[in-house]
């Protein structure tokens, strides 16, 4: 009987991990990269007037098109400009120095966004980031179906 009661003890005796260490290093590494992230800027982000239904638009409004292969146009009715072709870059810098020049010619800038139904998100965006960034007055956004 009294080996049974010193294997019985021995099994007792089990060696413990402590992890309070652990831990410790866990929430230093969540600290290190909740302050280290960088929060990127969302669509949603983009601060600009739109007009209201029933506001009068001026008699001419700069007319920015966004074609289905990525193409950026500006003046698609009457002199055709191409500013951006469908694989350029995110970074419309043709499109934000025209807008700029006519800011600083005194002009009151106003576009008018013609977008083919089919073209993609992000050259949407581009274009909507590239107007945020010259901060121009108002937006008129129209799409544009087949």
């Amino acid at each position: 009987m009294r080996v049974k009661r010193q294997s019985l003890a021995g099994l007792l005796d089990e060696p413990k991990l402590d992890i309070s260490s652990l831990i410790d290093v866990c929430f230093l590494l969540l600290i290190f990269f909740l302050v280290t992230t960088t929060i990127v800027k969302k669509e949603q982000d983009i601060s600009m007037p739109l007009p209201r239904p029933g506001q009068s638009v001026p008699d001419f409004p700069l007319v920015i098109a966004v074609a289905q292969n990525g193409e950026i146009l500006l003046n698609p009715d009457a002199y055709p400009e191409l500013i951006a072709e469908r694989g350029g870059g995110r970074e419309l810098t043709k499109l934000a120095s025209r807008i700029l020049m006519m800011k600083q010619s005194g002009m009151k800038v106003v576009v008018q966004l013609r977008a083919d139904e089919a073209v993609d998100y992000q050259r949407f965006i581009d274009v909507m980031n590239c107007l945020a960034k010259t901060e121009v007055e108002r937006v008129g956004l129209v799409d544009v179906i087949h």
